[in-house]
């Protein structure tokens, strides 16, 4: 059935979406859980003996390594807020059943890297083409699908301004989805992009003087504006705690850009 050295087999249980990004060897349309089950047991049946554990170690080591270069940034105290301590507070926080919507460019990029999301179909974002927009619908969702449990959507001052009006159906409906907006005052991935390259960001730039907390306020909600590193998690604590609709306006740095750092990317999550 499979080729004797695979490059990579992709399982999809949309078969439309079998080497769509990607080039395979093999794709199998099915359910992940259950054509895994399979090929353990023809494994078994056939009497094949595993090579080791060299390979797995050797993935472990690099993925230790990655994560080691992290911690200077996801503990930083730096004020403008480092985008990774704001992640890696929000981490810490969010409880594993926890349901995350990004919606945005650079600060979902950050969030995929550091969040630890570890059930299926607990992760949502604007897909591949970016879409921004789309997530204060999908947050709504989330919490009626999933009534009791953690919801937060993490928004960039950009997509916030698409959709971010959506907070009053939060408090209309009582829907106790917890915001967090990176105030980073552009439209980063943009703008970052052409300052490297010399060139002015014309056009692509937000005021990190706008307060979306008080949007929130207005709204009948919970707003915070969080300007301290150090006030990351108690505002954290505060608007999970509130039983309401919240929003965190977090300002960040930026001059701190995903692309500008290197490393791995995991914004394509699929879950």
């Amino acid at each position: 059935m499979f080729p004797q050295s695979p490059r990579l087999i992709e399982i999809m249980i949309d078969g439309s979406k079998v080497g769509q990004n990607r080039d395979i060897d093999v794709g199998v349309v099915g359910d992940s859980k259950a054509v895994l089950r399979q090929i353990m047991d023809e494994l078994r049946a056939t009497g094949y003996k595993s090579p080791g554990k060299g390979w797995v170690e050797e993935v472990i080591t690099e993925d230790q390594a990655l994560k080691a270069a992290d911690e200077g940034m996801l503990n930083s105290d730096q004020s403008p807020i480092h985008p990774m301590r704001l992640m890696k507070e929000l981490r810490d926080i969010l409880d594993r059943d926890a349901t995350v919507i990004g919606d945005g460019g650079d600060i979902v990029t950050f969030a995929a890297r550091v969040l630890n999301i570890n059930e299926p179909g607990h992760w949502l974002d604007p897909g591949q083409f970016g879409c921004l927009g789309a997530g204060s619908g999908f947050a709504a969702a989330a919490q009626l699908a999933r009534p009791g449990k953690q919801v937060c959507i993490v928004y960039g001052d950009g997509g916030f301004g698409l959709t971010g009006f959506d907070v009053e159906s939060y408090v209309r409906f009582n829907l106790p989805i917890v915001s967090i907006v990176g105030n980073n005052g552009a439209w980063n991935q943009t703008t970052q992009g052409v300052v490297r390259r010399g060139m002015r960001g014309i056009g692509t730039y937000l005021s990190q003087e706008t307060d979306y907390a008080k949007i929130m306020d207005g709204m009948g909600g919970y707003g915070e504006r969080v300007t301290d590193p150090e006030e990351i998690r108690p505002a954290l604590e505060r608007a999970f705690n509130s039983g309401k609709p919240a929003l965190l306006d977090v300002v960040t740095d930026q001059d701190v850009a995903y692309a500008s750092m290197g490393g791995r990317s995991r914004q394509q999550r699929q879950y």
